[in-house]
């Protein structure tokens, strides 16, 4: 459901909207780089072809996520869309830590956002 969900997104951006998928499980990896959708089917292949893995390491992904962000964002800031199960199973677990991680981006310009489905055990934290 999340890699469908992902290739719809592709399909709704603009090719000059800034876009970087990053997966993790027990560590972090750049699906595609964060820059210009120019190859929307390069990005959707590359969305296809993630597995799922065995823990939820969501520190390294997310700051992950924010680094491809800040390479390519402009004054305005950026989103971070976070696609997980939420729970931190592996790596910094602590709802406080990964708050303040959450807050420090906020204030440099970047929104989180999530399902509010999902159960961020810190998402309390973001407000």
């Amino acid at each position: 459901m999340a890699k469908t969900a992902l290739k719809d997104l592709v399909d709704r951006l603009r090719p000059d909207d800034n876009f970087g998928p990053v997966a993790f499980d027990d560590q972090a990896q750049v699906v595609a780089p964060a820059g210009p959708l120019t190859d929307k089917d390069a990005v959707k292949s590359a969305i296809a072809g993630l597995r799922p893995g065995g823990s939820t390491n969501l520190s390294p992904g997310y700051l992950r996520g924010l680094q491809e962000a800040e390479r390519v964002a402009a004054d305005a800031g950026a989103t971070v869309l976070l696609i997980s199960d939420g729970h931190a199973n592996c790596g910094v677990t602590d709802p406080e830590i990964l708050g303040e991680k959450a807050d420090e981006a906020f204030h440099r310009g970047f929104q989180l956002l999530h399902d509010p489905s999902v159960n961020l055990s810190f998402s309390h934290l973001l407000s």
